[in-house]
C-alpha cells in the first residue's frame, strides 16, 4: 500500500532549494551581497502586504492551485495571539485543524502551502511582519545590497529566520521535529492532537481529559518534550504511554519533565504499554535529586578573595 505524499514532488524541490538559499545553516558575518538581496526580496513582500508574501511563496515554491484549495479553513488571528499562544487559542486553532493527517503535521512543505492560502485569505494582520516577527526598515529594504551595514545585514537575516520558522520551519537547519516546535499554529495543532490522543487512551478513572491534557502540555517545556521525546524516550509516543506521562506530571507545576518521560518509557522497554497495568505504568518516579555544587578550589577561593579586595 503506497502512501500519498502531502505535498506535491515539484513543490517539495523547489522549497528544499528555496530554503537553503535563503539562510546559510550558520550565521554568517559576511554574507554574500546575493544572499542579502534574496532576504531584502522575501522581507519586501512580508513588509508590503498579506497578498504579496502568499504571491512570492506561491511563486517561489511552485503551489499549484489545487494544493492551495486543499488547505482547511482557519478563522483570522491576531498579531498577540501568534507570539503568545494562549492556550485558549490553541484549543480554538486545534479544533479547527483536526482533520489534518499526521503524515501532513509533520510535513514542513504542507504547512507553507497553508500559510500561503491563510495569507491569501486574509487570516492574518495585514501587512504580516508583526505577526511573523520580520519588520524591518523600509531604508534597509531598499538600501543596495552591498552597501549595507553589518548590523542592518544581521537585521535581515534575523527577520528572514523568524519568518521562515513562522511560516513552517528551517528543517534543513533546526530537523523535521521543528516543525512541532517553530510555527505557532503547527505547535499548537501538535498540543491539542497530542493531549487528544493522550486522554482517549487512558481509563475513564484517570480523570484526564483532552483539555487537561492539552493544558499540561502548554506548560509544559515544549521544545524539550519534542527533542526528548523523538530523540532519546520515542515509547513515550504510543498514546496509552503518552497518556501515562500525563497523568504522571498532572500535578507537577513545572508540567512534564525528563524524569517522567524516563520512567514511562523505561516501563515500555519490559512490555508494550497495551500490556502494562495502568496502576504499574503510572506510578509516581520519585524526583531526582539535583546535584550539589562543587566547592571552590583553594586555587579559586584565592582569586575570588583578590577581586573582592580591589572591589573594596
Amino acid at each position: 500500500m503506497t502512501v500519498e505524499r502531502p505535498v506535491a514532488e515539484q513543490t517539495s524541490t523547489s522549497f528544499s532549494v528555496w530554503q537553503q538559499s535563503m539562510v546559510d545553516k550558520k550565521r554568517q558575518d559576511r554574507p554574500s551581497h546575493e544572499l542579502v538581496g534574496r532576504q531584502q526580496q522575501f522581507l519586501k513582500a512580508a513588509n508590503g502586504s498579506s497578498s504579496l508574501l502568499a504571491d512570492y511563496l506561491i511563486g517561489r515554491l511552485n503551489i499549484e492551485e489545487e494544493a492551495l484549495a486543499q488547505a482547511p479553513a482557519l478563522d483570522g488571528v491576531t498579531s498577540d495571539e501568534m507570539n503568545k499562544t494562549p492556550l485558549i487559542w490553541e484549543q480554538h486553532v486545534g479544533s479547527q485543524l483536526s482533520g489534518i493527517l499526521p503524515i501532513q503535521a509533520i510535513s514542513s512543505p504542507w504547512w507553507y502551502i497553508c500559510h500561503a492560502a491563510w495569507l491569501r485569505g486574509g487570516v492574518f494582520p495585514d501587512p504580516p511582519n508583526s505577526t511573523f516577527k520580520a519588520r524591518v526598515g523600509q531604508e534597509t529594504l531598499e538600501k543596495p545590497a552591498d552597501r549595507t551595514s553589518f548590523k542592518e545585514k544581521q537585521t535581515l537575516d534575523t527577520a528572514t529566520r523568524n519568518l521562515l520558522r513562522g511560516l513552517g520551519g528551517l528543517p534543513h537547519i533546526r530537523h523535521v521535529k521543528a516543525v512541532a516546535t517553530d510555527p505557532p499554529i503547527a505547535r499548537a495543532h501538535w498540543r491539542y492532537r497530542l493531549g487528544a490522543e493522550a486522554a482517549a487512551n487512558a481509563p475513564p478513572e484517570s480523570g484526564l481529559t483532552a483539555e487537561s491534557c492539552h493544558e499540561l502540555l502548554h506548560r509544559s517545556s515544549w521544545v524539550q518534550f519534542i527533542d526528548r521525546s523523538q530523540m532519546k524516550y520515542s515509547a513515550v509516543l504510543a498514546p496509552k504511554a503518552l497518556a501515562a506521562v500525563c497523568a504522571i506530571a498532572a500535578h507537577d507545576p513545572k508540567g512534564i519533565r525528563e524524569y517522567h518521560l524516563q520512567a514511562v518509557a523505561r516501563r515500555c522497554l519490559q512490555a508494550h504499554p497495551d500490556l502494562i497495568n495502568w496502576q504499574a505504568l503510572t506510578q509516581v518516579p520519585e524526583e531526582p535529586e539535583t546535584p550539589r555544587a562543587k566547592p571552590p578550589s583553594r586555587k579559586t577561593a584565592k582569586k575570588r578573595g583578590k577581586k573582592r579586595s580591589r572591589r573594596r
